[in-house]
């Protein structure tokens, strides 16, 4: 839900849980309601988060602060 890309996990629950259901539609209805600065930091989160499992998927090593340029 977080972009267009595949899932970066899944997830098994090991006992009984409850869990509630936020479609993609009503996700990105919240999404256009966030503050606009928010909605930045939160994308630049989510690229940062790609570039991260990306990079260990490739098992490359993992960047410094300063590579950190976005």
């Amino acid at each position: 839900m977080l972009d267009d890309d595949v899932p970066p996990a899944t997830v098994v629950a090991i006992a009984e849980t409850k869990v509630s259901i936020l479609t993609r539609d009503e996700f990105q209805g919240r999404l256009e309601d966030m503050d606009p600065l928010l909605k930045a930091v939160y994308g630049v989160t989510v690229k940062r988060l790609r570039a991260v499992l990306q990079r260990e998927k490739e098992d490359e090593p993992a960047p410094t602060l300063v590579s950190w340029k976005g």
